[in-house]
């Protein structure tokens, strides 16, 4: 059964290249890099952009494991935990500073017992990165506050924002990861990792 798994996940790295705009390859300054609800088999694709990028900072706002549901099968902490552990790592390896806001199948003093450097930010929280507000979350439904950038994930319901509307930007990492230039104040997506269609 490992082997297996282990031949599916390079089969998703083979079949799911890595290939981002030329205004990342050709960085001109800092990125922020937005990830989160990384299902198992999503791993090796999202650990490469990870690595390719080398963001300054990212943020992942929650289920480190998405299709672990450790919130409601306690027979899948295990593998939580190993997969988890896995993607921090990775994650603290590549990215010089980390934020990770816990979602609904996380368990957070978990996280807050295998980080190094990250920091474990409560969900609606906003905080400054690098001089900009910026409100991180899980849920859109939890979100209560003001900021420039919203960072959130969990899935689509009751999200009724456009990516940006309003000078404000509103990622939901459900429907694709997004990069943040601090320098420019300028945020896209990744087009090539949409999951879903997305109210432009």
């Amino acid at each position: 059964m490992r082997n297996i798994r282990k031949r599916l996940f390079a089969l998703a790295s083979v079949l799911h290249p890595i290939r981002l705009p030329n205004r990342i390859l050709n960085r001109n300054g800092e990125i922020l890099l937005h990830v989160g609800d990384i299902p198992i088999w999503d791993f090796p694709r999202m650990m490469r952009l990870i690595k390719k990028i080398r963001p300054e900072i990212l943020v992942h706002t929650g289920d480190m494991v998405d299709n672990l549901k450790v919130s409601r099968k306690p027979e899948e902490v295990p593998a939580y935990k190993k997969y988890a552990k896995k993607l921090i790592k990775h994650i603290e390896k590549y990215a010089t500073e980390t934020y990770i806001v816990p979602g609904n199948n996380d368990l957070e003093d978990f996280l807050a017992e295998s980080v190094t450097k990250t920091r474990i930010i409560p969900a609606n929280t906003c905080i400054e990165i690098r001089g900009l507000p910026c409100l991180l979350c899980h849920r859109v439904l939890d979100i209560d506050g003001e900021a420039k950038f919203y960072f959130y994930g969990h899935g689509p319901t009751g999200d009724t924002h456009s990516f940006s509307e309003n000078g404000k930007y509103y990622s939901n990492v459900f429907f694709a990861p997004a990069v943040l230039f601090p320098d420019s104040e300028e945020m896209i997506q990744l087009a090539g990792f949409k999951r879903r269609n997305f109210k432009k």
